[in-house]
């Protein structure tokens, strides 16, 4: 992706943004996220989630992704 698609997109994010109610948008991010660690030297951010992998491991796969059996 090259800036100026980076630029747009958080651009329009940052619009989205803007109209949405504050408290709903906090209760969401609170729900997905544990903890976000940010290295000020790297400007690195790390993101771990509440979601753990075992759970999202266990999802079903979309129809049409796994093999079908024969008839």
């Amino acid at each position: 992706m090259d800036e100026t698609a980076i630029r747009q997109f958080l651009s329009g994010l940052a619009e989205t943004l803007e109209q949405t109610d504050r408290e709903a948008m906090k209760d969401a991010l609170a729900a997905l996220i544990e903890v976000i660690t940010l290295d000020p030297d790297t400007q690195h951010a790390e993101i771990q989630y509440k979601i753990d992998i075992e759970d999202r491991n266990s999802l079903a796969s979309p129809r049409g992704f796994e093999p079908l059996l024969p008839p």
